[in-house]
C-alpha cells in the first residue's frame, strides 16, 4: 500500500491466514458447486495442508482454476449444471497459483515431520 494511502488510516489489521482445519473447510465449502470424485474429496485434506498462506478469496480461485482445467479437459458434467473435478485437477491449479498475500516471495511449503521421523534422538 502505497505511505501517502497508509497514512489515512489510523489502525493496521493484521489477519493471520487460516490454518489448515479452516482451509480444508472453506476447500470443501468452495467446491460445493462442483462434483468431487472419491479421490478429488481426498485431495482436498492434501491441498489443504499444502495451501499454506492462502487466504478465503485464494481458496476459491483455486477451486474455480480446477473447474476451469476440468472444463478444458472435457471431463465436464453439465447435469444440474456441475463440473466433476479431479484430483488431478485441484493440484494442477494449486501448483500454479500464488497465494495473493505473499506478493514476488517463493511458496513457502511446510513439511509435514513427526518426532518419529528424526533420527538420534533415543539416548535423550
Amino acid at each position: 500500500m502505497p505511505e501517502a494511502l497508509r497514512k489515512c488510516f489510523t489502525h493496521d489489521i493484521a489477519l493471520p491466514p487460516p490454518r489448515a482445519e479452516l482451509r480444508l473447510e472453506l476447500l470443501r465449502q468452495a467446491a460445493s458447486r462442483t462434483q468431487l470424485d472419491v479421490e478429488a474429496e481426498l485431495a482436498l485434506g492434501r491441498v489443504a495442508q499444502q495451501s499454506a498462506g492462502r487466504g478465503a478469496n485464494d481458496l476459491e480461485a483455486l477451486v474455480n482454476e480446477a473447474a476451469r482445467r476440468s472444463v478444458l479437459k472435457g471431463y465436464a458434467n453439465w447435469q444440474r449444471g456441475r463440473t466433476n473435478l479431479t484430483s488431478e485437477d485441484l493440484e494442477l491449479a494449486l501448483s500454479g497459483m500464488r497465494p495473493s498475500g505473499q506478493g514476488n516471495l517463493a511458496t513457502l511449503k511446510i513439511p509435514e515431520v513427526r518426532w518419529a521421523d528424526v533420527g538420534g534422538l533415543a539416548h535423550i
